[in-house]
């Protein structure tokens, strides 16, 4: 608190019964970075996620993340927890809030909410597994306008009835970006931004809580210097991210036929289907753009046409200025033989709570990832208990004498 002040760290305990200590219960953590950096350069997005940490005390480690001008993750704030229940997630939610009520509060569209279209299918599959209806799901899922989701809801009602019936009653508004607003600028209905923040944190998530938050901040110390030198070695408005979609989308508009309207709305005729472009108001039917912030092809071909700067007409959150905002706030070192011990009750761990059997290092497979694993890794491996067994099989021999080297 002393060396980055203004950030946040709650601890809350029990009192045990001899009334001479407490017992840690949670802590809620967040450097004044952190929050100042989010607010100040980040788009108005957070995902929130849980994951185990690696000790004896089977505790959870929650986590909200934004994402940054270069759609890369953003971490905002961390807690420990007991157990991933309702009432962690309330307590953490509402410490979360209690820094960024303005951020939100300024929204025009009050704020919104999205499901992990990945956890969706996890607990669709179950009841049903089929190959092909998880691919028409996420093409429903990633469909940017109400015909193109349509279709694709169409299409899954026609193999499979019951699993359309599935999907409706799950408010369209939360999963798919047809209907996801336009206030955030991120059409992310993934957890892909989290799995990532994960595998920063990986080698710290074994350690006593102290030794991991100063892991965690010292990590982020150092991530924090880096994407400032590695953003200020680039040029130009955009960062590298929204560049690159760019440069995705101009290629593609150059199959696309423009027609005059009036002069700020434009009809064009792309390989399947017309758009109707308005660049006075930066959007239009396909709704990319408004999701996103960044032109879709249809736009960049009527830009092209009048000879427009295209980067002019991406949103400002996608900016390398607004980048900076975001990572201005340095986190500073701490000294720990200059930090005064203070008159506290003694704060003991909490209590281990040992599952039965070994103690589990690696998280729990969802339905059906076994099968998938069978099938191999993706780079030509398949399970190897399974190939051990079949040799054995082939050479009528023990699976300590299969020929497997």
């Amino acid at each position: 608190m002393k060396t980055n002040p203004g950030s946040v760290c709650k601890v809350k305990a029990k009192l045990e019964p001899d009334g001479m200590s407490t017992r840690l219960e949670r802590a809620f953590f967040s450097l004044n970075a952190m929050w100042k950096g989010f607010k100040e350069g980040c788009r108005p997005f957070i995902g929130l996620d849980g994951c185990f940490l690696k000790t004896p005390y089977n505790q959870i480690l929650l986590s909200a993340v934004g994402r940054d001008g270069d759609s890369s993750f953003y971490p905002i704030a961390l807690a420990v927890v007991k157990a991933e229940t309702k009432d962690s997630w309330d307590w953490f939610i509402e410490e979360l809030m209690a820094g960024l009520v303005d951020t939100f509060a300024s929204l025009d569209g009050g704020q919104d909410h999205r499901f992990y279209v990945r956890h969706l299918h996890k607990n669709f599959k179950k009841k049903y597994p089929d190959m092909e209806l998880k691919q028409m799901v996420w093409n429903a899922a990633n469909a940017f306008n109400e015909p193109e989701f349509e279709k694709h809801m169409q299409n899954i009602r026609v193999l499979n009835g019951e699993a359309y019936d599935w999907f409706c009653r799950i408010p369209f508004r939360f999963w798919t970006k047809s209907k996801f607003t336009d206030s955030s600028k991120c059409c992310l209905n993934s957890n892909n931004m989290y799995e990532s923040w994960n595998s920063h944190i990986l080698k710290a998530r074994d350690k006593p809580i102290i030794t991991m938050f100063e892991m965690i901040r010292r990590g982020l110390m150092s991530r924090f210097h880096e994407r400032r030198e590695c953003m200020g070695q680039q040029t130009g408005l955009l960062c590298p991210a929204a560049k690159a979609k760019v440069l995705v989308n101009k290629k593609e508009s150059k199959n696309c036929a423009v027609y005059f309207s009036s002069l700020s709305c434009y009809d064009v005729q792309d390989e399947i289907d017309n758009e109707f472009v308005n660049l006075q108001e930066r959007n239009y039917a396909y709704l990319e753009w408004n999701v996103t912030g960044i032109p879709y092809k249809h736009a960049i071909a009527v830009m092209t046409k009048k000879k427009l700067p295209i980067e002019e007409y991406v949103d400002a959150y996608h900016h390398r200025s607004t980048f900076f905002k975001a990572y201005a706030f340095k986190i500073n070192p701490l000294v720990f033989r200059h930090m005064k011990k203070l008159p506290l009750v003694p704060l003991i761990s909490p209590i281990a709570r040992k599952p039965p059997g070994r103690l589990k290092k690696t998280r729990m497979k969802a339905h059906a990832e076994d099968v998938e694993n069978q099938r191999g890794d993706g780079n030509g491996r398949g399970n190897m208990n399974e190939i051990i067994r079949r040799v054995a099989a082939i050479q009528g021999t023990g699976r300590r004498t299969a020929g497997i080297t």
